[in-house]
């Protein structure tokens, strides 16, 4: 799955709203539109955040490290929350000791599944990470064998199918708010209110 872009779109009634309001103040439309892009896009990400940190035991700081939040700039007025989409590797969330059998993993809350012949190893370079030993054609392991390290899902498949669509329900009703937000605040920034 590719990483999963979230933008909203002003619609034509609130950008004629704010270019009515703000059409004597110099630069007011696009400052209103690009604050209002930015503090939405910010919403955005502290949302999508919150909706993957239900749904996964990762703490809210980790995920925020696969989440990107693009600025809107004077010259392109469009901002944008990325969740990226590359696999979480499986020593991130939070997981029981080494047993002898494998180790038990917790990817969701109170979920817990144990992942048999799977060991912790930390390699030369200094990363540390759940592996599994490649098996033989007769389904044995063998010690001298290549080791895999194990992941998990990515945090744009998770946030696609728990979370998406309420968070862009919700931008796409903030978006205009902020806006007009924005617009009222320079309104009476400029007229000295």
């Amino acid at each position: 799955m590719a990483n999963q872009v979230l933008s909203v779109e002003i619609d034509k009634q609130t950008l004629d709203q704010v270019k009515y309001m703000l059409d004597t103040v110099k630069f007011g439309v696009n400052d209103a539109l690009r604050i209002g892009a930015n503090k939405t896009a910010e919403t955005a990400q502290s949302r999508v955040v919150k909706s993957l940190a239900t749904n996964l035991t990762l703490t809210q700081k980790r995920l925020k490290s696969d989440t990107e939040l693009v600025r809107a700039r004077f010259e392109n007025l469009s901002s944008k929350v990325i969740v990226k989409s590359k696999p979480i590797p499986i020593i991130d969330f939070k997981h029981g000791t080494q047993l002898r059998t494998g180790i038990n993993v917790e990817v969701r809350p109170t979920q817990k599944v144990k992942y048999k012949h799977r060991f912790i190893a930390t390699m030369a370079s200094g990363h540390t990470g759940i592996f599994e030993r490649k098996s033989l054609s007769s389904g044995k392991r063998a010690g001298r064998l290549p080791i895999e390290e194990q992941f998990g899902p990515s945090t744009a498949l998770v946030f696609h199918y728990n979370g998406e669509q309420e968070v862009m329900k919700e931008m796409s009703e903030l978006y205009p708010q902020k806006v007009l937000e924005q617009a009222v605040f320079l309104l009476n920034k400029a007229f000295g209110k």
